[in-house]
């Protein structure tokens, strides 16, 4: 009680690789479409991956893709390049 997810229900986990410390995910565009684009709420969506992600001895770095595709920005976050983990999140 009092916890809710932070990806939205139809985001499909398309493909996952790692290379050289970044894990690339590969997510449908539900990820996007169907996520709030407030601030709040698309940094928990991206930092809940991005930390547990990290917590992984051989991930330092998270790069999400959509479809594939680098996206430039997703809410007020820059999409295209990899994310640390941030903890306060």
């Amino acid at each position: 009680e009092g916890f809710y997810p932070t990806v939205a229900s139809g985001t499909k986990l398309l493909d996952i690789s790692v290379k050289e410390g970044v894990c690339f995910v590969n997510l449908s565009s539900s990820f996007v479409s169907d996520n709030s684009a407030s601030s709040l709420q698309s940094r928990a969506a991206v930092y809940s991956i991005v930390n547990s992600l990290c917590e992984l001895d051989y991930i330092d770095k998270v790069q999400f893709l959509i479809e594939g595709e680098s996206k430039e920005t997703f809410g007020n976050l820059i999409f295209k390049e990899p994310f640390t983990p941030e903890y306060q999140w």
